[in-house]
Order: structure tokens, then sequence, then C-alpha cells
């Protein structure tokens, strides 16, 4: 994925931006493609001229369509933690490791619902992402959700390959747990409950192969060097679909941690397998029905943040009953990138 020109009219000004340095380790802590007819043929954006090309990233020409996904709170909770994970590398052989811990609000039709922190290692030979988001307020009170990721994996010419991927999530009470290890073809993943306890489809062995986990996912899509990057296949151990990068513009974004020029986009995801055969109720069915959707998703350049790559600052998702979920990015703050803490780097 290639980012072209910030706009003209700030050249040489990359926005305002609140980071913090520190020296202490902190602890731990479904979109839906939107359709293709909207899509443009891409053009360069050369209008800023000669001297901000030779520096400027590199990105793709298209309109924002009308997509729009129907989600019920859990779904777009752990959509919205996806989505938060859009941290492309383009860290080289030579870079040292680096590392940053994400904060981020997550507010549901106004009103402030959950919390996600990412911390953050990424090395010249690989990767670690560790995440943590828990519901708050009102809706924390009322649907008790938390979950907590972690994935490592190492940089190949393909893309980010992962060697181990596991979430622990309690919903009201109730405990589950991923662990997928890419040790073979598939990958063998570990599921508890299993999906059919869940009335949910299966899905195929022989599907999984060439999939990554949601965290390398996102990586694996961003980080490409092509121009319109082919969808990439995730399989989170319930459920396989695939993301898509469909429009990316250069733009003024903001949120409380950056204000200042960027990029504006939009991701597409289709579930292939792992549908629900029991849906429930249609106070929180999907009213799209069919199992995608798109999120609007505005990227602010890494430099300004202390880090060599992008990063999300807002990311916007329409749910069907409950309005506008909206992840902002709230602090950013650097840390000493501990060689232990990241075999793979």
């Amino acid at each position: 994925m290639m980012l072209r020109g910030l706009p003209c009219a700030n050249s040489g000004r990359m926005g305002s931006a609140h980071t913090r340095q520190e020296t202490r380790s902190p602890g731990p802590r479904e979109l839906e493609p939107a359709s293709r007819a909207h899509r443009t043929k891409r053009r360069e954006l050369s209008a800023c001229g000669a001297k901000e090309s030779a520096a400027s990233p590199q990105g793709i020409q298209g309109p924002l369509g009308p997509w729009r996904v129907w989600a019920a709170p859990r779904s777009s909770l752990k959509l919205a933690l996806l989505l938060i994970l859009l941290l492309p590398s383009a860290v080289s052989a030579a870079a040292p490791a680096e590392r940053a811990v994400l904060t981020y609000d997550i507010n549901l039709g106004g009103f402030g619902v959950a919390q996600a922190e990412l911390d953050l290692i990424l090395g010249p030979n690989g990767y670690r992402v560790d995440s943590r988001m828990t519901t708050q307020g009102f809706l924390g009170r009322m649907l008790d959700f938390t979950t907590t990721a972690r994935t490592t994996g190492t940089w190949q010419p393909t893309g980010p390959q992962p060697d181990l991927h596991y979430s622990d999530t309690v919903w009201r009470g109730e405990g589950r747990r991923v662990e997928i290890i890419y040790d073979s073809t598939p990958p063998r993943a570990e599921v508890t409950p299993p999906p059919s306890a869940e009335d949910r489809e299966p899905v195929p062995e022989d599907a999984r192969a060439g999939t990554v986990d949601p965290l390398s996912g996102v990586l694996a899509l961003l980080r490409s060097t092509a121009e319109d990057p082919p969808p990439t296949a995730i399989f989170d151990g319930r459920r396989l679909y695939t993301l898509a990068l469909d429009a990316l513009l250069p733009a003024q974004v903001s949120s409380e941690a950056y204000s200042g020029t960027g990029w504006r986009g939009v991701l597409a995801y289709d579930r292939k397998f792992g549908r629900a055969t029991n849906p429930p109720s249609s106070m929180f069915r999907s009213r799209s029905g069919s199992g995608t959707g798109a999120a609007d998703i505005h990227l602010a350049p890494g430099a300004a943040l202390g880090l060599s790559v992008p990063v999300p600052v807002r990311i916007e998702v329409g749910t069907g009953n409950f309005g506008s979920l909206v992840v902002l990015l709230t602090d950013v703050r650097l840390l000493p990138a501990d060689q232990t803490a990241c075999q793979s780097c």
C-alpha cells in the first residue's frame, strides 16, 4: 500500500501531535467489502511539485463511497479493536526496534463505552502486538466485555508471518479463548468453546491455508508496496474473512493526540466462513445480512508521532440501532524497545 502526497496547503508542516516518552514498561493491556463499483481509476497527485514528491508518502486516489456496516455492539467493539491495529510496518533491516503504547477512546452514539490500549514493538526482523480492550460506563455495566490478545511474528518477503496468536475474551462473565499456532499448513487452532457450541458454522480446515491472524493481516495489507494491494485472508479462530483497502486520500485528520495532515481511507470486510447459524435477536442482528461492510479510517503520519509507521487517529463505523461507533486516538507513549520483550524482533 503506497501513500501518495500529503495536502500541499500544509507543505512542510506535519500538524500538531502530543506524545509522551517513558522509560518504564506498562502492563499488557467484524467490518463488513463495500461495492467496488464505487471505485475510480487512480491518478497521481503531483500538484505539490518535485520538492515535495521526493519525500512525501505515497497513496491511492479514489472516492469514499457510501459504505456502511450494521453491527451489534459486541461485533462493533471487536471491529474497532481490529481497525485500531492498522499499523503498517515500514521498518528497514537496519532500523532499530521501536515501541509505543497507543490509547484509544471508543464512543457509541456519542457516549463513551470502551477504551483500548495497544503495546507495539516493531523491529527489523519481527513484531509483537499486545492489545487490551474493556467496556466502561453504562455499556460496561450491561455487557461486561473484555478482550486481550497477543501476536508475535517475523517479517518475510511475502509479508508479516505470525508465529503465535492468542486472545482471551470475557463476555457477560463467560470466557472464550483462541490460540493459533503457525507451525504447519494450515495453522493449528485451539478454540474454547468450539464454534459448534456457539451455533456457528465451522471454517473448513483447507480454507485456513495461507491465512494469518487479525493483527498480522492488517499489517500485511498496509505494509504492501503495491498501489492496489489484494485482499488479505484472515482467520481468527471462529471466522474467516478478507480485508481490503478500497480508497486512500490526503486529508486533514484530527484527534486528541494529533491534528494536521494525513490520509483518509476505507477498509472493506468480506466474511467467507464462520457465520452464526442461529442469529441473535432482531435488536442485535446485522441489517446488511451479507457479511460485508466497511469503516472510515483516518491515518496520521508516523513521523509526527515519533514512529516510522502511519497511525490510525480516527475510525468510524455505522451501526443500525446505536448510532456511529467512533474510535479516537487520545495518547501516544514512546518507550524503550526491550529486546527481551520481543525475541523475534
